[in-house]
């Protein structure tokens, strides 16, 4: 499973990044600290399978960066996690 991790907070995306270690089979985890690099890390693995994705990071503020990624990027499944 390919998987776009973005969070602002290394802390939080070290966290995240243990939890999905575990499971099986493993999964290929991407990082992204701010909208901009989201946008452009999804540009370049369009084959991901998921995106976690911080509600609150530089680049957007709330919902917008939530829709402008959902309006590029369609077909990728998103959840929004926010601390």
């Amino acid at each position: 499973m390919k998987t776009l991790l973005a969070d602002d907070h290394p802390l939080m995306r070290e966290g995240v990044r243990q939890v999905l270690a575990q499971l099986e089979p493993p999964v290929e985890i991407i990082d992204a600290h701010d909208y901009p690099s989201l946008f452009a890390q999804t540009a370049l693995h369009l084959d991901l399978d998921l995106a976690l994705v911080d509600l609150n990071m530089p680049g957007f503020v709330g919902i917008q960066g939530i829709a402008q990624y959902r309006n590029r990027f369609p077909d990728i499944p998103l959840v929004v996690i926010s601390q």
